[in-house]
């Protein structure tokens, strides 16, 4: 199977920052080691968006370069550092390289990765990219044999597809999709996706996508739309679109694809019955593969070198290429193409016969209860995901809950501090006020004192005169009198008399003199 799906491309231009990364002039050991060396400087780095995205372009270089480990690494440390500052967009693009990094390797893992990156493109409202996860999950059920999960998730897929315009992942979609119902034996419904994949080729020429990308895309669609009219038995359909597509510069652009072509061609060709050409053919292309190192297109083309020797009866050779074919498969752990080949044995090879059969039902057996265990495996990380989802939103409105209710506790606080305090300040005010009726009340009794004060001075100064007016003036007269008397007196007693009233005149007139009369 050949699928289009390739990793999203980083659409930025080169970051100018204190790192550069420019590995376009270097090859093979080379750039790996300029890799490391730039992920050894990072991680003495500020965690920013600009770091980050460098992080990426690491990975993404090295899962083009097949260093898986190296390529789960640095996603992993990507993944790390878009936590520590929540950006959402990172997570999720961390997650989906995580997921990619995995691949092959550990399936589960992918799937989980996927998932999750899934949910949060969604919440993103990234939809195509929601897609591209789907897709993804879908490529992982489709090669552990859980066919109908993977219609359910290419169906979801392409339901988020309607209205894109990312054509190469429409194209990978129908294509699956295509392949899937194949599995399932829908034949019908298969040609029609794959129709869809090769409409969807039509709109890709009217961008700017490479004529030679098109070009094997739609090789790619008429390879299986061939492999169905085969298992229709429409041999010559087959036959007839096949032909059409080989060429002297085909073989020269792309070996690998034309190999398959011609393969396929063979192998039409001799379910058909005609057999003029087709070990040429089938050697040739087994020829191209095994010079490209493909392992897998070698298997193929084996086990169709192996079904030719049968309708030629020769049994020697095909028991011989058919046990090769079933070596390799087991070394590439292709549990299908084990099955094909000791099934094909069984019938060959009469000396060990009920061997292979043996074989053949244990393996059949075990591949049943792996997909089963897979399709529990995969049911049960979409539903721990969803658990762990719901979990996190349970934890989320609890944290919201706390943060609501230390909010209104805080309110209330301050509500009740304000409350004391202008309480307090009310009280202060009173108090002023209180005080300064007093000092007023005070400064009315002062005022009222002084002047009760004044009253008394003035009262004692009116009867200290009167008392002078009438008391002493009268005195004075009578002493003036006496002393008239006493001067005509010659007598000693009256002189002493005299000289006593003469004093106390003296004295009369010095009271006069400090308390004069008002």
């Amino acid at each position: 199977m050949f699928f289009s799906c390739e990793k999203k491309q980083l659409a930025d231009s080169e970051t100018h920052t204190v790192i550069s990364f420019d590995h376009n002039h270097l090859e093979g050991r080379k750039e790996e080691q300029y890799l490391d060396s730039i992920l050894h400087l990072l991680k003495n780095q500020k965690n920013d968006s600009i770091i980050r995205n460098l992080y990426f372009k690491i990975s993404t270089q090295y899962y083009y370069n097949n260093n898986l480990e190296k390529s789960l690494s640095t996603s992993l440390i990507a993944l790390k550092l878009s936590k520590q500052v929540n950006d959402k967009e990172d997570i999720t693009k961390a997650l989906f390289y995580v997921g990619d990094s995995y691949g092959n390797i550990k399936k589960d893992s992918a799937y989980f990765y996927y998932v999750q990156a899934e949910k949060l493109y969604y919440q993103l409202s990234d939809y195509d990219n929601t897609s591209r996860m789907l897709f993804n999950k879908a490529y992982v059920l489709f090669y552990d044999g859980n066919y109908i999960e993977c219609e359910v998730e290419i169906s979801r897929a392409l339901k988020y597809l309607k209205e894109s315009k990312d054509l190469r992942l429409i194209y990978s979609c129908n294509t699956l999709m295509g392949n899937c119902l194949e599995k399932l034996a829908n034949y019908d419904k298969a040609l029609w996706y794959h129709q869809l994949a090769l409409k969807s080729l039509e709109k890709m020429k009217l961008t700017d996508i490479a004529k030679e990308e098109i070009n094997n895309y739609n090789i790619t669609s008429i390879i299986n739309i061939c492999n169905l009219y085969d298992l229709k038995g429409e041999y010559s359909k087959s036959i007839k679109k096949l032909q059409s597509l080989l060429s002297k510069d085909f073989r020269e652009k792309s070996p690998r694809l034309y190999a398959n072509v011609l393969s396929n061609l063979a192998y039409s060709k001799m379910k058909n019955k005609q057999y003029r050409n087709v070990y040429s053919m089938l050697f040739k292309s087994l020829e191209i593969v095994e010079k490209s190192g493909d392992q897998l297109d070698v298997l193929y083309k084996k086990i169709h070198i192996g079904e030719y020797f049968l309708t030629q009866k020769d049994t020697f050779r095909a028991i011989k290429i058919l046990k090769e074919a079933n070596q390799l498969a087991i070394r590439i752990k292709n549990s299908n193409e084990i099955l094909t080949s000791l099934k094909l044995l069984s019938g060959l090879d009469k000396k060990q016969s009920l061997y292979y059969s043996n074989e053949y039902i244990k393996l059949s057996d075990s591949i049943n209860i792996v997909q089963k265990n897979a399709h529990e495996k995969y049911a049960r990380i979409e539903y721990e995901t969803s658990r762990i989802e719901d979990e996190n939103k349970i934890l989320t409105r609890k944290n919201f809950n706390i943060l609501i209710i230390s909010f209104v506790l805080i309110l209330v606080l301050v509500i009740i501090f304000v409350l004391r305090y202008f309480k307090y300040k009310n009280k202060e005010l009173k108090f002023l006020k209180m005080q300064q009726k007093a000092n007023e009340e005070i400064y009315v009794l002062l005022t009222e004192q002084h002047e009760n004060i004044n009253v008394a001075k003035d009262n004692e100064k009116a009867k200290i005169a009167k008392e002078l007016h009438d008391g002493i003036m009268n005195k004075i007269y009578g002493v003036r009198m006496n002393l008239g008397f006493f001067n005509a007196k010659t007598d000693i007693s009256i002189i002493e008399k005299r000289r006593n009233i003469f004093l106390n005149f003296k004295i009369l007139k010095v009271r006069l003199e400090i308390y004069p009369m008002i």
